[in-house]
């Protein structure tokens, strides 16, 4: 994705900006879940959290940093909530499209919850996912420009 910083301003005041090729990579991993119980429903997931590690993968980007970043790298936790509380009362999931009803803590795995937060993140065509890849560069580079209008 192409992020645009402003690198400094010309003698007249107008900006100057570099656009970096960001390719963010992200590695996630399961870190763990907290349930509820909603009435007759006991331990339903609530959250589920997955760790992870996000790398712009265009090295020459790197002189770019802001200040105090030493690398390309950030770790982090996501915290995804599946049920909110108004929900709570046994109103569909609001992501029915990816988990049928309420599921047990026990009948599940690590890894299906961690694909819960995986598909989410990649559904609607994964405009989750790819502000999740903004903020990264946000971290790493700093603010976006957008020229003023003309």
């Amino acid at each position: 994705m192409d992020w645009i910083i402003k690198t400094g301003t010309d003698s007249e005041g107008n900006a100057i900006t570099t656009t970096l090729d960001c390719q963010i990579n992200v590695t996630w991993a399961y870190s763990h879940h907290e349930t509820k119980d909603c009435g007759d429903l006991k331990m339903i997931v609530d959250k589920v959290f997955l760790t992870y590690t996000a790398t712009d993968t265009t090295t020459g980007n790197a002189s770019h940093l802001v200040t105090g970043q030493s690398d390309q790298t950030l770790t982090g936790t996501f915290q995804l909530g599946f049920f909110p509380t108004t929900r709570a009362n046994g109103d569909p999931s609001p992501y029915t499209g990816i988990i049928n009803g309420w599921t047990p803590h026990d009948s599940l795995t690590e890894d299906q919850m961690k694909q819960w937060v995986l598909d989410v993140l990649d559904e609607g065509g994964g405009f989750r996912l790819d502000a999740f890849k903004v903020q990264i560069c946000h971290d790493l580079y700093g603010e976006h420009y957008y020229a003023p209008p003309a």
